[in-house]
């Protein structure tokens, strides 16, 4: 099933669930109807076999392999997937009538959650073909209803032409937003939850980019704790719990390579950053999704609290969250001397990357992607979004 398709049976389900007023949100699977988690757990209780929400049978899967460890970091990884394996069976029981599906729900020591088929425990990842690139794309159908934050900041003024052009798109902003319908913009701020719940009503896709302490602009990198503390830690938590309660289909976080920009202070990373005419080796273990996190700055901190809410969000609602780690990208669209050399994301790779996972089949419950361009120095592996999303970076620092 696609996701605009997807999209559209959720918001006909809420449409009824208003309408006959029912308060609490409840999820029908064939003959059967359990609670929403949105709804169970007010003491913080974990949720039982039968308060998960179970998806439709019947999908064909297939099995994402990840290139056999070669590093001991790699091997240590792998050790763990295997002692870990089987507590899968605590996230997917078995059942003898249908079928949980988390996706490709992974952990970053590499613990992949286990989806199930026809009651028997398989760990897949279930991934619809998407096209190499966005470019002679056809709009979807029924045109998904995108809120988003930040579309004044640099990614997101990066991302607006395709975002408008492919999606229903609304903002939040404490500013406003030039050139969209006044019904579309809600002038609010992200760590008032309670202002922040008209303009998720009917959204599919939420994507978060609103932020503070990120090297984008001189004013995010004068931020101070009390900024990050607002904007990325309770705004982020704002806008899942707001999320969950309106039944939004995806939430998409914007986090950042300061989530492991300690490696920069270790060789070869070092030299691999620096913008000097060194000698480099003639190849460098990459970082990945499963790399244990550096964060050297707060903002750095904050963006990984980030990754793991969207986690626990993904584990405990009917709700997909996708983190993308977003690298360099400036006001400028061209890779600067220096870093940029190694981690920067064009303009047009970051549009590709951000809608491959809007449009993501839901089968993608949880994941991390890099969103990085194709650089000779990089370090940051954008291997995972290729296979997992078909992502195809069309530009790269050589």
């Amino acid at each position: 099933m696609g996701f605009g398709r997807s999209c559209r049976i959720q918001r006909r389900r809420r449409q009824r669930l208003q309408g006959a007023g029912n308060g609490a949100c409840r999820v029908r699977v064939g003959a059967d109807s359990h609670a929403s988690p949105n709804a169970a757990s007010d003491e913080g209780q974990p949720l039982g076999a039968d308060d998960r929400v179970r998806a439709p049978s019947g999908a064909l899967s297939r099995q994402i392999r990840h290139p056999q460890p070669n590093t001991p970091r790699r091997e240590r990884r792998h050790r763990h997937r295997q002692r870990v394996g089987a507590l899968s069976s605590l996230v997917c029981p078995t059942r003898p009538s249908s079928e949980v599906s988390w996706g490709h729900l992974e952990s970053r020591q590499g613990f992949a959650l286990a989806s199930q088929f026809d009651a028997v425990q398989t760990c897949v990842l279930r991934h619809d073909a998407v096209s190499d690139s966005i470019a002679g794309e056809q709009h979807m159908p029924d045109r998904i209803k995108l809120l988003v934050t930040g579309l004044n900041g640099v990614v997101g003024r990066a991302l607006r032409p395709v975002l408008e052009e492919r999606y229903e798109l609304s903002a939040l902003s404490r500013s406003g937003v030039d050139g969209l319908p006044e019904g579309r913009v809600f002038r609010t701020d992200i760590a008032d939850i309670d202002s922040l719940r008209p303009a998720f009503r009917g959204v599919d896709v939420m994507l978060n980019l609103a932020a503070d302490g990120g090297q984008s602009s001189a004013e995010g990198m004068n931020a101070g704790w009390d900024s990050m503390l607002h904007n990325n830690i309770i705004g982020t938590y704002n806008v899942l719990e707001v999320a969950k309660e309106a039944g939004v289909s995806r939430v998409i976080l914007a986090s950042s390579g300061a989530a492991v920009n300690g490696y920069e202070l270790e060789e070869p990373y070092r030299s691999l950053v620096s913008g000097d005419d060194v000698d480099l080796p003639a190849s460098w273990e990459m970082i990945d999704e499963f790399a244990e996190p550096k964060p050297i700055t707060l903002y750095g901190v904050t963006k990984l609290f980030g990754e793991d809410l969207g986690r626990y969000y993904a584990l405990t609602t009917p709700m997909s969250v996708i983190n993308l780690r977003i690298s360099n990208c400036t006001p400028v669209d061209e890779a600067t001397p220096g870093r940029a050399q190694a981690n920067w994301s064009s303009y047009r790779d970051i549009q590709q990357l951000t809608v491959k996972c809007i449009e993501a089949p839901p089968e993608v419950k949880f994941d991390i992607f890099w969103a990085t361009s194709d650089n000779a120095k990089l370090y940051r592996d954008n291997r995972h979004a290729k296979e997992v999303l078909g992502y195809a970076p069309q530009d790269g620092v050589r």
